[in-house]
């Protein structure tokens, strides 16, 4: 058997409780591996420190934060993460087995369960270790191109606008359009603004009006048909939200020839590439 001890793992351990006082770090843990403590989804320091895995501590995390956990885990999935929390659930646990955490703890911690997933992540660290030696210089080629282009980010959404196109005389739900496209809606909404300069209910209100110019151009279009017709449910909020947008009532441009809504470049955009 070896004799030799093997380097201390580097734990980056991130505080994301929103309200319950935790300052038990299991004596395994500090004994066994260098702690670097930090709060909240610290990007920075991962970059930084490039642990050997890390540790995201909740108490009752919401569903913002477990959507925010997986886009985490997402942009980070070279680094092995376990989740803590003081919420047990066999629900929650499935969750981020299913989000691929490597390990999910429940506080109080026992001190069983922190020794056998520290032994597993020396291991995984061994192996990545070899395998990273091996594979050093291939790693830079390894990242899609795409993954940072706006054109590669457009192209991910498009089923989201597509289903606009079809469909925004309905009813429309952020959470259908980012299941069309594959995507936690928390990390969808992140990317269609970063994208658009918008976020997905502005889009959705923005086409509406758009097309709604383009039926009033009828001079016997009746402007609530034309509000129900592109999605609009109470015609006072059609005319509040057309007159915020296109800056006139509907009854002052009906008949107009060249009515249209001035969009910009991005929404113009859109179109084109939902087609």
């Amino acid at each position: 058997m070896p004799t030799d001890t093997p380097p201390a793992l580097k734990c980056l351990w991130m505080n994301l409780r929103n309200s319950v006082h935790i300052d038990e770090v299991p004596t395994s843990i500090t004994r066994h591996c260098e702690l670097i403590r930090t709060t909240g989804f610290d990007e920075a320091a991962v970059i930084r420190e490039a642990p050997d895995f890390i540790v995201l501590e909740f108490d009752y995390p919401s569903r913002q934060d477990l959507a925010r956990a997986a886009t985490f885990k997402d942009d980070f999935s070279r680094f092995p993460m376990v989740a803590v929390s003081v919420q047990h659930s066999e629900a929650l646990a499935l969750w981020f087995f299913r989000a691929r955490f490597y390990d999910f703890l429940v506080h109080p911690l026992a001190a069983a369960e922190v020794a056998n997933c520290l032994t597993k992540l020396k291991e995984v660290s061994r192996l990545r270790a070899k395998q990273g030696a091996r594979k050093a210089a291939q790693v830079n080629t390894e990242l899609p191109s795409e993954a940072t282009s706006g054109t590669g980010l457009r192209t991910r959404l498009k089923p989201a606008l597509t289903m606009v196109e079809r469909n925004y005389h309905q009813r429309l739900r952020v959470t259908d359009a980012a299941d069309k496209c594959g995507l936690a809606p928390f990390r969808f909404g992140r990317e269609f603004k970063e994208t658009f300069g918008m976020d997905f209910r502005d889009f959705v209100l923005r086409y509406r009006i758009r097309e709604a110019c383009r039926l009033l151009r009828n001079p016997k279009a009746s402007i609530t048909e034309v509000g129900y017709s592109v999605g609009f449910s109470e015609p006072s909020y059609f005319t509040k939200m057309f007159k915020k947008f296109v800056g006139r009532c509907p009854s002052d441009v009906v008949g107009t020839a060249d009515l249209d809504y001035p969009i910009d470049a991005d929404l113009v955009a859109t179109r084109h590439l939902a087609s």
